[in-house]
């Protein structure tokens, strides 16, 4: 099956957390948690041409919190409590950075693809 989707930077990583919400450890998260993940991973391609190190701390300073707050609508207290559930649901390292496989840089296509191994289920 192959889905042609338009949307913008903002929105794609949005977008992409709610496709692979029921996957653990995405599975534990609200909404709001998952907004928080998509703006962190937006921010994290909204930086993508400054070094990775800097950019985690560019990203965590108070002046880039704020922005995102605003862009997803969240006070500060909100948001950084979504923060903390994020982080213990594995999601952030103690160093503030997404993991690895969530730091997506799209361009202008970006494309998943699943592998079902699937076996028989127990009776």
């Amino acid at each position: 099956m192959k889905l042609n989707i338009n949307t913008t930077h903002k929105k794609v990583y949005r977008q992409i957390v709610e496709v692979i919400r029921s996957i653990p450890p995405l599975d534990t998260l609200r909404s709001r948690e998952l907004d928080v993940l998509a703006i962190l991973m937006y921010y994290n391609y909204k930086f993508r041409n400054v070094e990775e190190e800097i950019r985690w701390r560019v990203i965590n300073d108070t002046s880039t919190k704020r922005e995102m707050q605003r862009d997803i609508d969240m006070n500060e207290d909100i948001f950084n409590n979504n923060i903390s559930l994020v982080r213990k649901a594995g999601l952030i390292d103690k160093e503030g950075k997404i993991i690895k496989s969530l730091q997506i840089i799209i361009e202008d296509r970006y494309d998943i693809h699943f592998g079902f191994k699937i076996f028989d289920d127990e009776l």
